[in-house]
């Protein structure tokens, strides 16, 4: 039951978002919550459609120093920049650019 409630708040939120895309935006900033996960891959589809074309950057959590959480497991092979926070992480996914801590 849960399952279902979660994907209908997710579809519904989704939808909503997707709506505020209509303007033109050339860049989505992610930050970890599991909720940007439909908007970035509402701004793949318009991207890989060519509708707009979007930058999509992903900023992970300063708390994550081994492992990236799973809306990064998922975005990583789609979006154009992942920051990581800890030079751990850098070594472990080649893609990831380290600046330092960004709090």
């Amino acid at each position: 039951m849960k399952f279902n409630s979660n994907r209908q708040l997710t579809l519904a939120a989704t939808g909503n978002q997707t709506e505020k895309i209509r303007i033109n935006i050339n860049q989505i900033l992610c930050n970890g919550p599991g909720i940007c996960v439909p908007i970035a891959f509402v701004g793949l589809i318009l991207k890989y459609l060519f509708l707009m074309d979007v930058t999509i950057v992903y900023v992970e959590s300063v708390c994550r120093v081994k492992t990236l959480s799973l809306s990064a497991q998922l975005l990583y092979p789609f979006i154009d920049h992942l920051l990581v926070q800890w030079p751990q992480l850098k070594e472990r996914y080649s893609g990831a650019d380290f600046l330092g801590q960004l709090i």
